[in-house]
């Protein structure tokens, strides 16, 4: 009888053990994550989560949206953490108590790309919004995103921090079968020669190869298709190194006394290992065609 219940008991104990077992394995840590359609794009997450998912233990569920969309987000409690370029909309999500700090990770930058024969005649200009003068000056055909997404914002920036008279302007086209406005400013005389593609880089990038157009882009997306595809996209940098065109990344947990739902504890993991030495060493290593892409910032959080 001792032998028979002593048996059960051991019976009991293993199933127990498994349950446990099987529920943790079930029950992943996930941290939901929002960051925007070109970083995602460059494959730098490729690089960092899996090894991130090995130091800790966390899976990440990316969702990939423009930049607008990234901070909203964090404003709707929607994400855990946004991974994002707006660093004056993430100061704000900070200040406004949606966000808990904002965390400095890499910065990359824009770029000026354009044909060959620079119609324009703006290689080697290092000022960007006087690159923009002399395109405007020229009539020289340019295309612009005319999405309202961060690269777009941009642009927008630079050509108001230029000496060119603007005029404000209206756009709309249907992106993901919804109709989508945009209101933006374009030099005054510009209808012949300033082209609104309305799509985001890849296909900005494709029309201003067509049209033998300058583009504003991030650097990221054009090594990916200068260098990262067969034929390579024929256009070259033309404008580069003012410190208007640099663009900062950083990390906001979303705040866990707004939105109780979130996982802050998993969140602060995430910037710790991404400010960690090896993160950053694996931002800095992180190439295409023997490219770096993006240069790290952070600083060790504890």
């Amino acid at each position: 009888m001792w032998k028979q219940g002593a048996a059960v008991l051991a019976a009991m104990a293993v199933f127990t053990a498994g349950s446990v077992f099987a529920g943790g394995a079930v029950k992943e840590k996930v941290l939901k994550m929002t960051t925007t359609t070109d970083v995602e794009a460059s494959g730098l997450f490729d690089e960092l989560l899996p090894k991130f998912k090995a130091d800790s233990g966390i899976v990440v569920k990316l969702s990939v949206k423009d930049d607008a969309a990234v901070l909203q987000d964090c404003r709707d409690g929607r994400t855990d953490i946004i991974f994002s370029q707006d660093k004056t909309g993430e100061k704000r999500l900070v200040l406004e108590n949606f966000g808990t700090m904002r965390y400095p990770v890499m910065h990359s930058d824009y770029i000026i790309v354009g044909p060959k024969n620079d119609p324009a005649g703006i290689k080697g200009i290092q000022s960007v919004t006087e690159a923009l003068a002399k395109i405007a000056e020229k009539h020289s055909t340019f295309a612009s995103c005319g999405d309202n997404s961060g690269t777009h914002i941009r642009e927008q920036m630079l050509w108001k921090e230029s000496s060119v008279k603007l005029v404000e302007r209206k756009t709309q086209f249907i992106e993901k079968g919804k109709l989508k406005k945009v209101d933006y400013v374009a030099p005054e005389d510009a209808e012949a020669w300033y082209r609104t593609v309305g799509r985001g880089m890849a296909e900005t990038l494709s029309f201003a190869e067509e049209k033998q157009a300058c583009t504003l882009s991030d650097r990221d997306t054009y090594v990916r298709f200068r260098y990262g595809q067969e034929p390579p996209l024929d256009l070259e940098v033309l404008c580069e190194g003012d410190a208007l065109l640099e663009r900062s990344w950083g990390l906001v947990p979303v705040n866990s006394s707004k939105f109780p739902g979130v996982h802050n504890a998993l969140a602060m993991e995430f910037v710790q290992w991404i400010s960690s030495p090896k993160g950053q060493e694996l931002i800095s290593n992180f190439t295409l065609a023997g490219i770096r892409l993006f240069t790290p910032d952070a600083e060790p959080v504890k």
